[in-house]
């Protein structure tokens, strides 16, 4: 009789540890199911890190995410097991394109809206300093227009030039690094993602309106700064295709073109001609300009201006500089001699259009003092003023080593 009440006991005690385990997973899964999930109007948009895949394809689910209405649109931004950008309605997307590096370095991104916002993603994984370079610049073309989230794999030396070129702010989720600018950025503890408030933007720019790309060449001199004060005065934007010559005889100028946000390029170190150099040096030329230049603000140049323009056809087809070769297809004349402001303003204004690329000099004291009225007008005329790669990523196809440019119509 008593063993068969120990037996009896044991039992009794096996079932009540089975009953408080199967109470102790039903609350949890009550409690699983009951968290809250990202509601659609409480952010911009949603990023999945670490989505939890459907299946084969490259659309993603949010985890724990109870709704009645699924989502119905996505776009895999990143490798396929690594980041997702989803939307629930009405998504638009004005970009997407993967960007070719080298060293399998890789950088996928978009331009997305949703509601009159727009917002670009990145996602890429940089091992090649250069390649991390050509990512700051990419970005550089961004950050004014659009808030910015930047997912990868980077190292310190990439993330040293992301935070401090391209003045990104860092934070992470699920040991997930992300970069950020112009975003409010909240965690969500059940889904596994971040909600996105976009923020105001220091420039908008209109994807549907004009663009044209003002560029000097062979400064910095002492009479950039005055075309500096010009574009600041009608937020606008140029691109200064230096020699490195000057770029040691005028280093705060070099500083005061990147802190207005205007882009450096490249002019060779001493204005050597293409067509008069081998492959080899011209390389060299181009890498002396790009140290220079990187040693007074911390990162090379990317567009490359042959001097002189030369003529194509001694090297359209065989050189290879890794680099966006910029012409033009406008000329003001200016360097031919002195040039009153009517005069210049004359060579614009009959025949400017979307996607052109103007020619000027900043070592031209007429051009400095007549920049304002050519802002002006060309501003007035409904052009927004942007850099050369900002002309190439938002009216062309991209910015595309090697290609020739004389603007961005014929280039398509």
């Amino acid at each position: 009789m008593k063993k068969q009440l120990q037996i009896c006991s044991i039992v009794i005690i096996i079932l009540l540890l089975c009953l408080i385990g199967f109470l102790i997973w039903k609350l949890y899964s009550i409690h699983q199911e009951t968290q809250p999930s990202p509601p659609q109007d409480m952010c911009d948009a949603l990023i999945l890190v670490d989505p939890q895949k459907t299946s084969q394809s490259t659309e993603y689910d949010l985890k724990y995410t109870q709704n009645s209405t699924p989502t119905k649109q996505y776009l895999s931004v990143g490798t396929q097991d690594t980041v997702s950008l989803s939307y629930h309605q009405n998504l638009t997307v004005h970009i997407n394109r993967n960007l070719t590096l080298s060293d399998n370095d890789i950088c996928q991104y978009g331009l997305f809206e949703k509601s009159n916002k727009q917002f670009a993603v990145f996602y890429s994984e940089i091992s090649a300093i250069q390649n991390a370079e050509r990512l700051c610049h990419l970005i550089l073309c961004y950050r004014d227009y659009f808030p910015i989230l930047l997912f990868g794999k980077f190292d310190s030396d990439t993330s040293a030039l992301l935070t401090d070129i391209c003045q990104l702010s860092s934070s992470s989720i699920n040991d997930v690094t992300y970069y950020y600018q112009n975003l409010s950025v909240t965690s969500h503890p059940t889904s596994s993602s971040l909600l996105l408030t976009l923020q105001k933007t220091p420039r908008t720019l209109d994807l549907n309106k004009k663009m044209v790309a003002l560029t000097f060449d062979d400064g910095p001199s002492a009479y950039t700064e005055k075309i500096l004060e010009s574009l600041a005065l009608y937020q606008a934007k140029a691109t200064f295709f230096v020699n490195g010559s000057h770029v040691t005889e005028y280093p705060k100028v070099i500083e005061s073109i990147f802190q207005n946000h205007c882009e450096i390029g490249n002019h060779t170190n001493l204005h050597e001609l293409f067509e008069q150099n081998t492959q080899g040096i011209i390389r060299k030329t181009i890498e002396e300009t790009n140290k220079k230049v990187r040693q007074v603000i911390g990162i090379g140049t990317f567009v490359v201006r042959p001097p002189g323009g030369g003529p194509l056809d001694k090297y359209q087809n065989t050189v290879t500089i890794g680099y966006p070769i910029i012409r033009w297809s406008l000329d003001t004349f200016d360097y031919l001699g002195p040039q009153s402001t009517s005069s210049l303003l004359a060579t614009i204004q009959p025949t400017v259009r979307h996607g052109d690329i103007i020619l000027m000099h900043d070592t031209k004291v007429t051009t400095a003092e007549a920049s304002e009225s050519i802002i002006s007008y060309l501003t007035s005329q409904g052009f927004q003023l942007v850099t050369v790669s900002e002309l190439l990523e938002f009216s062309s196809d991209g910015a595309i080593t090697d290609r020739i440019y004389n603007d961005t119509i014929s280039n398509k």
